[in-house]
């Protein structure tokens, strides 16, 4: 195994894992800018990705398991370049940084997908229709799978500007085992208090339900947009984006070994299954603990119909650093409460979609099996 010292990133080659429909696909990596079909923005380009941006990202690492969790800014010189950023991350409990990262190459293809070079190695995924958001994940054969969301820092925030309530889904080490939270909601009192969290989990194919509200520690938002959640046992780090509507977080931010990504969705209210509707990118972390533990992380395009019914469409996928691409996975149903709750049964996921309909997200599953975590944007 090699890795990238001044870009975080490690490097693996390890077998193959079963993941979401189990379908394989050719082999390789898709050409620039064009996996997952399906087009969500028309026309884009280099300068869409432009200022600021919170970086958080979740690798699994089949052989340690040595999982990484990274958090920090870049800057998108909308010309082709990330050029400046600073980003720290938790190794398998070790924690390092901020650092200063070197320039970054990126680009845009006419479908909005995009790609990242990192050290040699591509991330692809998407780009928002706003520019105000990306999603990629790790598509270089002997690297470890991995997702980064990265929402643009936009206006002034302060702690009272995350009040109310908001969906809550997350992908997490423990330690021991591979987890998601599905389900969840969290209330931030708008002065620094979490006063109330409820997840349900699968832990390694264990689910446990939500349960009662219990207040689960304190946060902080500075100026910027940064926003820090000191939770129980756990600390972790991001920023605030889409106006309000979408805060992503990862950590553990104090030398830990558990590395978890957190995404937080605003609740809405009147909101059905129109809301969710249209071509999404999407990317996908997925954890099995066999073991030992050996992971899954995936990037492509889903199509909603606004009227319950919701589909993969090609996807590329990297199982422990074996990457294949996929036709897509079919068809399934879902439904979307008042607050943008969103359930797809069958597959038995569990999520939110935000007010907007800009950005949405799964996890499960609520019945068993191997944890995973969708998170989709437009």
């Amino acid at each position: 195994m090699r890795s990238f010292t001044i870009a975080l990133f490690l490097i693996l080659a390890a077998p193959a894992l079963v993941f979401l429909t189990g379908g394989c696909g050719s082999g390789g990596t898709t050409a620039p800018g064009s996996g997952g079909g399906g087009v969500v923005i028309a026309g884009p380009t280099d300068a869409d990705f432009v200022g600021g941006y919170f970086w958080n990202l979740w690798g699994g690492d089949v052989a340690g398991p040595t999982n990484t969790a990274q958090w920090g800014v870049v800057t998108g010189d909308g010309a082709g370049m990330i050029n400046a950023g600073l980003i720290a991350q938790n190794l398998g409990g070790f924690v390092s940084g901020p650092i200063a990262i070197p320039p970054l190459p990126y680009s845009v293809g006419a479908n909005g997908r995009m790609q990242l070079t990192v050290g040699g190695a591509t991330m692809e995924g998407g780009i928002s229709e706003d520019g105000s958001l990306l999603g990629l994940a790790q598509v270089t054969a002997g690297v470890n799978p991995s997702v980064a969301i990265i929402p643009r820092g936009t206006g002034v925030w302060s702690d009272a500007d995350v009040s109310g309530d908001y969906h809550v889904s997350a992908f997490f080490w423990n330690g021991a085992n591979e987890v998601t939270w599905w389900g969840g909601t969290a209330t931030f009192d708008g002065a620094g208090t979490v006063t109330g969290l409820s997840v349900g989990t699968n832990i390694n194919g264990a689910v446990n339900p939500p349960g009662a509200p219990l207040a689960f520690g304190t946060y902080t938002v500075a100026a910027s947009g940064l926003m820090s959640w000191a939770m129980p046992a756990t600390t972790v780090g991001g920023g605030i984006g889409l106006d309000g509507e979408l805060i992503v977080l990862s950590g553990n931010t104090v030398a830990t070994d558990t590395q978890i990504l957190v995404v937080l969705i605003k609740k809405g209210a009147g909101l059905n299954e129109a809301t969710f509707s249209g071509t999404y990118h999407f990317v996908a972390l997925q954890g099995l603990n066999a073991p030992p533990p050996a992971y899954g992380s995936i990037t492509g395009t889903s199509t909603s119909d606004g009227a319950g019914s919701w589909a993969l469409n090609a996807f590329t996928q990297n199982r422990d650093g074996v990457i294949t691409n996929a036709p897509g996975a079919g068809g399934t149903g879902y439904t979307v409460a008042a607050d943008g709750e969103l359930d797809v049964p069958g597959p038995d996921y569990r999520g939110a979609v935000s007010e907007s309909g800009r950005v949405a997200m799964v996890a499960g599953p609520y019945t068993g099996g191997s944890p995973l975590f969708i998170f989709m944007f437009r």
